[in-house]
């Protein structure tokens, strides 16, 4: 349970990353000028640049987009202490149930979010996303604690901690099944295409 609850984590906390270059308008500039031999170090040329319909729909600026992709992380700090107090009172099976369902509907509803609120609605959405997760390692390491016998905490504890990497890896993996999916053209609703 510990090890689908970090890879579910992780796979909702850094889809965003790899989405967001979809759902942002690519800036190409071509205003340099080619002076003496060489050519610019980005070697930036006309056949570089797409057609615009592969072009994301919103113009964030990169500032903004930082923002976005940060304010996960101001929700995730705030609950790790209070997560381990929350563990020691309610247990973390329910801890870890409550944090990974509410990540799962806030994940669910990010394409509402950018659609009806744009960007602010989305950091809101990210934030309350961070102090949702930050109950999970507590969960965890709780479960850790009450339910492995000594002897066996460190080779269980290395299996958990692996949902990481995995839940990691399988953001990459479903990022080109959800290309082939979206290629189909009728799989997804169209607030979901925008993702991808």
């Amino acid at each position: 349970m510990a090890f689908l609850g970090f890879m579910c984590e992780y796979m909702m906390r850094n889809l965003l990353s790899i989405a967001i270059t979809q759902i942002v308008k690519k800036q190409t500039s071509l205003s340099q000028e080619i002076q003496g031999e060489k050519c610019p170090s980005d070697n930036e040329t006309l056949a570089d640049i797409e057609d615009e319909s592969d072009y994301g729909t919103h113009e964030w600026s990169e500032a903004i987009q930082g923002v976005i992709l940060s304010s996960f992380y101001w929700g995730y700090i705030i609950t790790h202490i209070p997560g381990g107090m929350v563990v020691e009172k309610l247990g973390g099976k329910i801890t870890l149930l409550a944090g990974i369902a509410s990540t799962s509907v806030l994940t669910f509803l990010t394409p509402a979010s950018i659609a009806y609120g744009g960007s602010s609605l989305l950091i809101i959405n990210r934030v309350v996303m961070g102090l949702c997760q930050g109950f999970i390692y507590a969960s965890v390491f709780g479960l850790l604690a009450s339910w492995i016998p000594l002897r066996e905490r460190t080779t269980l504890g290395v299996f958990v901690l692996s949902g990481i990497q995995v839940g990691f890896f399988n953001i990459f993996f479903k990022m080109y099944v959800i290309k082939l999916i979206n290629s189909l053209d009728r799989f997804l609703p169209p607030i979901y295409q925008e993702f991808f």
